[in-house]
């Protein structure tokens, strides 16, 4: 179960890296649940919201 990570991780090639990696130790069985916010954080440019169309793909 992940919380908001991908919102405050701004690096494309990072985000991937770590989707890979959920996915290397996934159990062939096992489930991913993420949580993340689909807003941006006015209050903090740190934090992007996460957008179906930009959900990372494992590349």
């Amino acid at each position: 179960m992940l919380f908001p990570l991908f919102t405050s991780i701004l690096d494309i090639h990072m985000k991937r890296s770590i989707s890979r990696e959920m996915l290397r130790v996934l159990k062939p069985d096992g489930v991913i649940l993420r949580y993340d916010y689909h807003m941006n954080n006015s209050k903090n440019p740190d934090v992007t919201g996460v957008k179906k169309e930009k959900s990372v793909p494992p590349a």
